[in-house]
């Protein structure tokens, strides 16, 4: 079988292509070839050229596939509009994004939702009932050589925090890290790292959201769901349906103190990183991931032929699709932006006022003297 996999982007490690270096070199042992389009292609492209993925930034020289897995609306547009009659299967991965809506326009075959979340949207909207939503869990790489993993110890000495969600919580969690006497190296967008993974395995705790729990689970560190959304915790036995349903994200999280993250890091125990690994092998291993995977595009290969769209039209759509995601984000940057300029306006007016207060009172007694000398004259 012949795939195209599809990308907004492919420069830096966020979630989508975290998931597509997670699963395209599993679709390709399984003898698939597989092709990865992106209109903005960085140095994470290399380590997919590495293992035999072919890498385009054309679509037009992509050529005939047989199917194609598509992420976000923009290039699930343009793929529809270069191949018309091609089956498609359109991964979701977020609520919160329009950008990862699957367009009616793009007529995918089948839905994948890989959180409850995002499953229950798709089957909400107009295309869900005519088109079949499969629920998938994120897949992670499970290396079976642990031989040399370094076993955690009986308290927290180093802690880890991975996520480009974390800005304002920092101070905070790095409070709560001292109470119980470790050490926190944190990474972040003012801090990125090109190799999670070998930081993550040098730390007893990892605290993270989405797939850097997951990759943290698969490698038997005690796993604290924790980005600027909120607090949950450690994931445990007991935890992981809740927490799986929402994808290891702090949307459940009740409120955040460093008291609530101080007991909850009391809670830890050596046997928390072997038990997160356990759940990542049972339900998470991206070889049975890509098996699933492979089942639904033959779900799609099957189903009646498409008649070919007007490409043009399909072809503008998703010209307007990139053009929207680019204005959104340009539009709340620069709203922040104004923001923290209102405010820094605000602050230097008190300082102002503070400023005047001071010199008009001096002026107020000097004119006060000068009237008491005047009146004994």
């Amino acid at each position: 079988m012949r795939i195209l996999c599809t990308n907004q982007a492919f420069m830096t490690r966020g979630g989508t292509e975290s998931y597509l270096l997670t699963i395209i070199p599993e679709l390709v042992l399984l003898g698939h070839e597989v092709v990865l389009w992106s209109p903005q292609l960085g140095d994470l492209a290399d380590e997919l050229r590495a293992i035999g993925c072919r890498v385009e930034g054309d679509l037009a020289a992509v050529g005939a596939v047989d199917v194609i897995h598509a992420h976000h609306a923009s290039t699930a547009l343009a793929a529809r509009a270069q191949l018309p009659t091609t089956p498609m299967v359109f991964a979701a991965h977020s609520w919160i994004l329009d950008i990862e809506m699957p367009p009616d326009a793009a007529r995918p075959a089948a839905l994948v939702a890989y959180n409850e979340q995002v499953a229950a949207r798709l089957r909400a909207s107009a295309l869900g009932e005519r088109v079949p939503v499969h629920r998938l869990r994120q897949p992670v790489t499970i290396n079976g050589m642990e031989t040399y993993r370094t076993p955690l110890g009986p308290r927290i000495r180093l802690a880890v925090a991975v996520s480009n969600h974390l800005r304002d919580r920092l101070p905070m969690l790095r409070t709560a890290c001292e109470r119980v006497g470790a050490t926190l190296d944190a990474y972040t967008p003012a801090r990125p790292t090109k190799d999670p993974q070998t930081v993550m395995m040098a730390a007893d705790v990892v605290f993270g959201s989405g797939r850097v729990a997951l990759e943290a689970m698969a490698l038997a560190r005690a796993t604290f769901v924790f980005d600027e959304l909120g607090s949950v915790g450690f994931v445990t036995t007991e935890r992981y349906a809740e927490m799986e349903s929402v994808n290891f994200t702090p949307v459940i999280s009740e409120g955040v103190t460093v008291d609530h993250i101080v007991r909850e890091l009391r809670t830890y125990r050596p046997e928390l990183g072997l038990q997160a690994r356990e759940l990542a092998v049972r339900h998470h291993a991206a070889r049975e991931h890509a098996e699933q995977l492979v089942e639904i595009y033959g779900g799609a290969l099957d189903g009646p032929p498409l008649t070919p769209g007007d490409p043009d039209l399909q072809a503008e759509l998703a010209r307007l699709n990139f053009q929207v995601f680019a204005l959104q984000q340009s539009e709340r940057q620069a709203n922040w932006a104004a923001t923290d300029l209102l405010r820094e306006v605000v602050m230097l007016r008190a300082e102002l006022d503070r400023w005047s207060m001071h010199m008009w009172r001096p002026a107020r007694a000097l004119r006060r003297f000068v009237h008491s000398r005047h009146r004994r004259g």
